[in-house]
């Protein structure tokens, strides 16, 4: 990774999706929130987690685009 890409990555953010979930998964659990009613709520956590993200991202690269033109 570049210096210019580490001078504005999250600190601790992540695209990887089985990460994502993992946290996802850590969060919910201390908040008392089962993988089943998550589950039961949106489906296949992984699917559910790629499909945002990957609509986050192409909502990031729309919005880059327009401030180029």
């Amino acid at each position: 990774m570049s210096a210019k890409a580490r001078q504005f990555r999250t600190p601790g953010a992540s695209q990887d999706v089985a990460e994502l979930v993992r946290r996802l998964m850590e969060g919910a659990e201390g908040q008392g929130i089962s993988e089943k009613d998550m589950q039961d709520e949106v489906g296949d956590l992984t699917e559910y987690v790629r499909g945002k993200l990957s609509a986050a991202n192409k909502a990031e690269n729309d919005r880059t685009d327009r401030r180029r033109q």
